[in-house]
């Protein structure tokens, strides 16, 4: 649930009729010109799908308690860095989750996974992050570190082909990785709001 409004972009479609063509003929009443001209009809169809996902209602009731308890969008300055860091990863997640561009989506979900996990004040990275993130949501390593390293590649320069070709693997298997991120983000937020 979100205070933000998710909307999709509506696609900007331009027609352009061909040109109809031009005869002239002469006449014994004089010169006739004939000109067709095509017209393109315009409509807009807008298509809405519905779809359902079941909800425990006791676990989300304790879930909005644990959010409320965080009072996250009434932080005071002396706020404790673990309130802040979760803060944080609840604002990336709702981002995530009103954003429509696949790779938007991967980059809020795992910065939210990034934040949530080093909630304590412990900057991981690398080898130390993924390990976290895997004993934390129950993940393999490889996945975590497979995540990783594609949002490195989503964020910085490619310097060598290895990491082009990394970028662009990773960008083809995108709808593969969004519910399972999702998931383990979730994993991983809930168990910090629990040790709060």
């Amino acid at each position: 649930m979100s205070v933000l409004k998710g909307e999709l972009p509506r696609p900007e479609v331009q027609v352009k009729p061909s040109e109809g063509p031009v005869r002239v003929e002469c006449t014994p009443q004089g010169l006739e010109i004939t000109v067709t001209e095509h017209m393109v009809p315009r409509e807009s169809i807008h298509i809405t799908d519905v779809t359902s996902e079941e909800i425990d209602e006791t676990q989300a009731i304790e879930v909005f308690r644990l959010i409320k308890e965080l009072n996250r969008h009434g932080l005071p300055r002396n706020i404790e860095p673990q309130v802040s860091s979760l803060s944080k990863a609840l604002t990336e997640f709702e981002n995530a989750m009103t954003v429509f561009p696949e790779l938007m989506i991967f980059k809020h979900l795992f910065n939210s996974l990034e934040l949530s996990t080093n909630w304590n004040g412990v900057d991981r990275s690398c080898n130390f992050l993924d390990r976290e993130i895997a004993g934390t949501s129950g993940i393999p390593v490889t996945t975590a570190k497979k995540w990783r390293r594609f949002y490195d590649r989503s964020k910085h320069v490619d310097r060598t082909e290895k990491d082009a070709a990394e970028f662009v693997e990773g960008l083809a298997a995108i709808y593969e990785v969004l519910v399972p991120l999702r998931a383990a983000t979730t994993s991983v937020i809930l168990n910090r709001l629990h040790l709060l």
